[in-house]
């Protein structure tokens, strides 16, 4: 028999050289394994946590979160900033990208806990095990200024009661390939910054899509200092608070800072910034002023007020604002202009970012509640909401009134016919105790219960304010009792 196989034992050269062959292939896949293990291992960032007591009476779960807030935490400290991690799930594991929160020692939100987070140090996947949080790190083309710049963003998403967004690689060096462009074209001011010519050197249909989406700043020393001065704006703002954003890029380069959150316009229901109850509200317009300019009978809004603002969704998209009342811890009015996309502040910006929009005057004052309400054509009810510039909300409301004849009185009142769609039954409760000037409670095993779902979708004919606070109790199970001055739900 010919050929080269082995027979009846005799050796084979060509066997032996191919033995040799799958070993070697065999040997090299577990050096590369090994290796790739250690290098892995070496990436790999680990922070201590330590375990701090919080007052859960103080916080207040964002948009998205579910669960108990516990008065214990595990807190990550870097720098100034003081990271908290929340088990909302009470099963004693704090999990990333699951059921979990987080938040930032000093303000009041609690918001779901992402799979990957942003550090001054890196972007990557979570996991925490040994009191410790282990980071392992995306590769992102950025400078690590710029990427230590862009944790403004997951501050600013807190502030508002929002999860933070992952930085995205590609989004990023769109952003970067446009502001190459605008530097290679001399273009680098006006409204024209967003656009891209074809024709012209750098062009690029990724950085052009940046351009036409994305937040510019002209002549700034860096991404924080551009982000922080869009915080205070009416239109650059906006973006930042996509409810439905998955993802940002930014850049840094030649002196401008771009910021790109695809998808950001979509919204479910209406959003006001600041949130309510916000805290550490800054108190002026951003420094830089903004184009196009939302106060046309001023040069600037330089020298305003922090705006006041509601993105608008559902019914309320359609319906012009009619009157806008912000009034200071005295109760006192503050002066300001308003508009909204069917009364826009300018011409030259007809969609308005799709907002109701209240400016301030004058900037507003220190350690003070602010309380607001924003009026709509063909809308009874106002919508009404609360923010302090201090480290605290002054109630509104007193715990509770002289005794429970007033409060039989006010329930008694007519109430509007209303439709609540998957609205927080909190929020829903709050606006009514906000209007009608009645204390109004949540008895722990309520609160518990609304945990575990906490919307409510109800419509509403006219009756009166007792008919539909019982009616809310009974889609969640819930009922309410009158005692010592103030309405209190509970169990029934």
């Amino acid at each position: 028999m010919g050929g080269s196989q082995q027979q009846g034992g005799r050796y084979n050269p060509a066997v032996e050289r191919s033995s040799r062959i799958g070993f070697l292939v065999v040997f090299c896949c577990i050096l590369m394994t090994i290796g790739s293990s250690l290098l892995a291992e070496e990436e790999r960032l680990e922070f201590p946590l330590r375990t701090v007591e919080v007052s859960p009476e103080l916080l207040r779960l964002g948009r998205g979160a579910r669960g108990r807030i516990a008065p214990r935490a595990q807190a990550l400290d870097h720098g100034t900033t003081t990271f908290l991690f929340f088990d909302l799930d009470g099963d004693g594991r704090i999990v990333a990208g699951k059921s979990d929160g987080m938040g930032i020692e000093g303000l009041p939100f609690v918001v779901p806990l992402p799979r990957v987070f942003l550090l001054p140090m890196g972007q990557g996947a979570m996991e925490f095990s040994g009191g410790k949080l282990h980071l392992t790190p995306d590769v992102l083309p950025l400078d690590p200024a710029v990427l230590a710049d862009a944790v403004v963003l997951t501050e600013i998403r807190i502030r508002a009661g929002l999860a933070p967004l992952p930085i995205d690689a590609e989004l990023s060096r769109a952003c970067a390939a446009h502001l190459d462009y605008l530097k290679q074209n001399d273009q680098t001011s006006g409204m024209g910054m967003h656009d891209e010519d074809p024709a012209k050197e750098g062009y690029t249909p990724e950085g052009a899509a940046a351009g036409r989406g994305a937040s510019l700043f002209p002549l700034i020393p860096s991404l924080k200092a551009a982000l922080w001065a869009w915080y205070g704006t009416a239109w650059h703002a906006t973006p930042m608070f996509g409810t439905s954003a998955r993802s940002a890029g930014v850049a840094y380069r030649h002196g401008l800072a771009a910021l790109y959150i695809p998808g950001w316009s979509t919204l479910d229901r209406p959003f006001p910034h600041p949130a309510d109850g916000a805290l550490l509200v800054p108190r002026e317009f951003g420094k830089r002023g903004e184009i196009p300019n939302p106060t046309p009978h001023r040069s600037s809004p330089k020298g305003c007020g922090f705006p006041i603002l509601l993105r608008l969704a559902g019914q309320l998209s359609g319906r012009k604002l009619i009157s806008a009342t912000v009034t200071d811890g005295a109760g006192r009015e503050i002066e300001g202009t308003h508009s909204c996309p069917l009364d826009p502040a300018t011409p030259s910006w007809p969609t308005n970012s799709r907002e109701a929009l209240f400016i301030p005057e004058k900037p507003l004052a220190p350690d003070t509640t602010y309380r607001v309400w924003f009026r709509f054509e063909g809308r009874r009810d106002a919508v009404i909401w609360q923010f302090s510039t201090g480290k605290t909300i002054k109630p509104l409301l007193p715990d509770r009134l002289k005794n429970d004849a007033e409060v039989r009185k006010i329930l008694r009142l007519k109430a509007p016919g209303q439709s609540f769609e998957n609205q927080p039954f909190t929020e829903v409760v709050a606006d009514l105790a906000m209007t009608r000037g009645l204390p109004i409670h949540l008895e722990e095993g309520a609160r518990a219960k609304l945990a575990e779902d906490p919307a409510v979708t109800l419509q509403t004919a006219e009756m009166k304010l007792s008919e539909l606070l019982e009616a809310l109790c009974d889609v969640k199970g819930l009922r309410y009792r009158i005692k010592r001055g103030a309405v209190w739900v509970g169990l029934p």
